[in-house]
């Protein structure tokens, strides 16, 4: 049985930095990110690793794009934004907002975080 998982923005990041890094939690410390650890073993160049980086933030910014303006901000992840968003009333995202959050968190999946999660509806 898959449980529900509700996953919090983190309020330590600003822009793309950490801002306690040095002393991250655990779970921090523990998460490896796939592409980085392609890069540090030499199997994908900085160009390519670079490359990949631009294509999610591509994939975001059109999610974000579909959002609409008065979505609520808090979780502040683009995606959970939209997740919670689609959770929400019927119609709150259009199939092209959608499918764009689909495309990106299975880019994200694949390249960062080692394979698909699965979210659920926490109602």
């Amino acid at each position: 049985m898959e449980l529900p998982a509700i996953r919090q923005c983190c309020t330590a990041l600003r822009g793309r930095l950490c801002t306690l890094y040095a002393e991250r939690p655990e779970g921090c410390r523990r998460y490896a990110c796939q592409l980085f650890n392609a890069l540090a073993g030499g199997t994908v160049s900085f160009e390519e690793a670079r490359s990949v980086v631009e294509q999610a933030h591509a994939l975001l910014s059109a999610v974000e794009r579909g959002l609409a303006p008065g979505t609520d901000p808090r979780p502040g992840s683009v995606l959970e934004r939209a997740r919670f968003a689609a959770w929400g009333e019927e119609g709150a995202l259009s199939s092209g907002t959608s499918a764009a959050r689909e495309r990106a968190e299975a880019f994200l999946d694949q390249h960062f975080h080692g394979g698909p999660r699965r979210f659920e509806n926490p109602a």
